[in-house]
């Protein structure tokens, strides 16, 4: 009955910390992208057709991290505020709030907007405390008779 017992730990405590490593991964590396209505990303072109300039309206749940991505210089603008000018720029938009994004350049230009957005502190939490209990369980197994 003690084996039996010690191998359940064993498998459950590993499982566990399986699952809070995916759980970690997820919270880290792919929820950040989820943003809704823009899949992570935009693509945009600046020609004479719209007369160089990019206008992108976004509404932040929380606080996401911007990355243009330019093969000329351009610049990029926030309700009227310069947030950089170059081949990249990157800035942070503030929660809850509605932005309008304007990217312009004098020359023609292709490049791609990235959104990554801060993931709640509670699945952080979570994950962790899966990772935490997990492993907790795993070296409980080996006391186990």
């Amino acid at each position: 009955m003690g084996m039996k017992l010690k191998t359940v730990f064993l498998a459950a405590g590993v499982f566990i910390a399986a699952l809070g490593v995916g759980a970690l991964y997820y919270v880290l590396e792919v929820y950040p992208y989820l943003v809704a209505g823009y899949g992570g990303s935009e693509p945009f072109t600046l020609s004479t057709v719209n007369g160089y300039t990019f206008i992108l309206p976004v509404w932040t749940g929380s606080k996401v991290n911007v990355q243009v991505y330019a093969n000329n210089t351009v610049q990029v603008w926030v309700e009227g505020e310069l947030m950089g000018e170059g081949n990249q720029v990157f800035f942070d938009l503030e929660p809850e709030k509605q932005h309008l994004i304007m990217v312009t350049s004098e020359v023609p230009v292709e490049g791609r907007i990235s959104f990554r957005q801060q993931p709640p502190e509670v699945l952080l939490l979570v994950a962790g405390f899966m990772v935490v209990l997990g492993v907790s369980i795993f070296i409980a197994s080996f006391k186990l008779r």
